[in-house]
């Protein structure tokens, strides 16, 4: 997993056209070359990605920098989907970290089911369906494991 934290600005081109102004972002770059680019504020989704398989091009400008006020990036990452024509262009004018972290094996998630029980006397139809709905609102249930 690599994560850089950058003054980056992205082009999408392929199945349509997408464009992210010029704001520090996170990428996120996982083993299988997936590319996510998020925003600290806002939606938990990324702002753009492309997912796996991709090829990523690690590009360094002549004359490369780190000042975002100038028109020379001090790095370029092109990631070209490898089964269409759709590329992701991400310009970063400045990188405040670019770090590289081995997760290991994933065990996957592991998930709890919960068996919410509510009784119903042997009344009309209605009435015991009103009956459990009272009694499950009423009943504490136990938090959702996601």
């Amino acid at each position: 997993m690599r994560i850089i934290v950058a003054d980056c600005s992205a082009e999408y081109t392929g199945r349509l056209q997408a464009t992210l102004p010029l704001a520090k972002r996170v990428l996120l770059i996982k083993a299988d070359n997936s590319v996510l680019i998020f925003s600290e504020i806002g939606s938990y989704k990324p702002l753009n990605w492309m997912l796996s398989p991709c090829t990523i091009k690690d590009i360094t400008p002549n004359n490369a920098d780190d000042d975002p006020a100038t028109e020379v990036p001090e790095k370029i990452l092109r990631v070209t989907a490898t089964k269409t024509n759709d590329v992701l262009e991400i310009t970063m004018q400045h990188i405040y970290s670019d770090e590289s972290y081995d997760l290991g094996e994933d065990p996957g998630l592991k998930k709890t089911a919960w068996k919410i029980t509510c009784s119903a006397t042997s009344q009309s139809r209605s009435n015991a369906s009103a009956k459990v709905r009272n009694s499950c609102a009423a009943s504490t249930r136990p938090p959702l494991v996601r």
